[in-house]
């Protein structure tokens, strides 16, 4: 998700991937039980029975969210869904994930059991139906769902009924992440031309409309939360602790 650069030659599949500072600085605030190996489930009345930790990311990219998860939760059973097929075998490739859908996250199916951590980074454009449809996914007994969001997805009539029957516990991100990088025509008589790419895809060296020089940015022009929600989350924020030289 990124605001920058509207009107811009923008990344494919509005696919920008989350700054693996910014996953950890809310992995931090989690609570400490998502780090065992298992966990007692006793959601099911008087029977009780020991189970894996899981975790989904419905919207998973390349990746970056999920090899963040697995690196705090390496015990953890990790599910991820991604909709580009491209994206989706560079995933399951990678091995992060203990499973991998390829397909939209508004069909899926999943398996039927309930998540003790939903976290992602959705496109700004759907964010709100992927945020409704995770909530029923997440377990009765602590489980949390968690989205990267633009602060000003709360500044909408259309949004606020939402906002004022849901509960959510706003962690804002006092460094605005770097999503991807945005490009323009540098020259004192510009040309017009703009281009947003993935922060690691090689830039050109001249610019593609006139051949002048090439002004980069890559710092986001909106500001950053993670929300959360879950049965026994309050409506509150706060702001989270980061590291500032984290690239």
């Amino acid at each position: 998700m990124s605001a920058k650069g509207r009107g811009a030659e923008s990344v494919e599949s509005d696919f920008y991937a989350t700054p693996k500072w910014a996953t950890e600085a809310i992995l931090r605030t989690m609570p400490g039980w998502l780090k065992r190996h298992s966990i007692l489930d006793n959601r099911q009345g008087a029977i009780s029975f020991e189970r894996k930790v899981r975790i989904l990311e419905p919207c998973a990219g390349k990746g970056a969210i999920a090899d963040v998860l697995r690196k705090w939760y390496p015990l953890a059973e990790i599910h991820a869904v991604e909709l580009d097929r491209k994206r989706f075998e560079l995933l399951e490739s990678a091995g992060s994930c203990d499973r991998v859908w390829c397909g939209d996250f508004a069909e899926w199916l999943g398996d039927g059991q309930p998540y003790d951590l939903i976290l992602s980074n959705p496109p700004f454009t759907i964010a709100m139906s992927i945020i409704e449809r995770t909530l029923p996914l997440i377990h009765p007994n602590g489980g949390r769902a968690v989205h990267l969001l633009r602060q000003a997805i709360l500044a909408s009539n259309e949004r606020a009924p939402f906002w004022k029957r849901t509960p959510a516990q706003q962690n804002i991100l006092p460094r605005r992440p770097s999503f991807a990088a945005s490009l323009k025509c540098g020259e004192k008589k510009k040309c017009g031309w703009t281009r947003i790419q993935e922060l690691a895809a090689a830039r050109p060296d001249v610019c593609i409309g006139c051949g002048g020089k090439v002004a980069c940015t890559t710092s986001d022009s909106a500001d950053y939360a993670w929300f959360v929600f879950g049965q026994e989350i309050e409506r509150e924020w706060r702001i989270l602790d980061i590291d500032r030289t984290a690239a």
